[in-house]
């Protein structure tokens, strides 16, 4: 569905408020990552996507043994799990939440933030 360009009137992005204020049961840190994203939206009326998603991903490799992630990213997502003060558990909750409310409101996605995140400063 195509936004309707005024956050306050798109459907999606009120019930993503909604549901994570009332508390969707996945967690306080998976609501606050929705509600990080959705504030950003109502702020600016789009967001950047935040590389915290990268965990959610390492966490999807871990848990499922798909092993889609290099060593490389495993590694910048522990990074940025302890930068952020979490414990791996909080940040993959956290991260869930970013990204669900990410691919929701997909269309208010920034399109001049350059590559994809989560995969900046591996070379470093």
């Amino acid at each position: 569905m195509k936004p309707s360009r005024d956050p306050a009137a798109d459907p999606a992005l009120l019930d993503l408020k909604r549901s994570a204020a009332a508390g969707t049961g996945r967690g306080p840190l998976y609501d606050r990552g929705v509600l990080a994203v959705v504030e950003q939206v109502e702020r600016s009326g789009s967001f950047a996507p935040d590389p915290i998603t990268l965990v959610d991903l390492v966490h999807f490799s871990r848990t499922t043994g798909a092993n889609v992630v290099s060593a490389k990213e495993m590694t910048r997502a522990e990074h940025m799990a302890r930068q952020r003060g979490w414990s791996w558990d909080e940040a993959a909750q956290y991260a869930a939440g970013v990204q669900l409310a990410e691919t929701a409101l997909a269309p208010y996605r920034r399109t001049d933030a350059g590559d994809d995140p989560r995969t900046q400063q591996l070379e470093t």
